[in-house]
């Protein structure tokens, strides 16, 4: 998902990312969510670091890529 890092989106929104987040027809990815981990707790979603509910555009790699991934039957956007 090196291209959806080149858009400026951090590490933890990047791991945050469900398939839902993703809009095939328009070519969007929708931030609203952050991934963190905790130790002796687990793994939570939380609101971004600002709280900043954005869309960014995604290269047409990117797209190829995530909808092999989905098709394939993959539980998580980002693995």
């Amino acid at each position: 998902m090196l291209s959806l890092l080149n858009t400026g989106v951090r590490r933890a929104e990047l791991a945050g990312l469900t398939w839902s987040d993703f809009n095939f027809r328009d070519c969007t990815v929708h931030v609203n969510k952050s991934l963190l981990v905790f130790k002796d707790f687990g793994y939570q979603h939380t609101t971004t670091k600002e709280s900043n509910d954005r869309y960014i555009d995604a290269a047409p790699s990117t797209w190829h890529l995530c909808s092999n991934a989905k098709n394939a039957g993959s539980r998580y956007a980002i693995s």
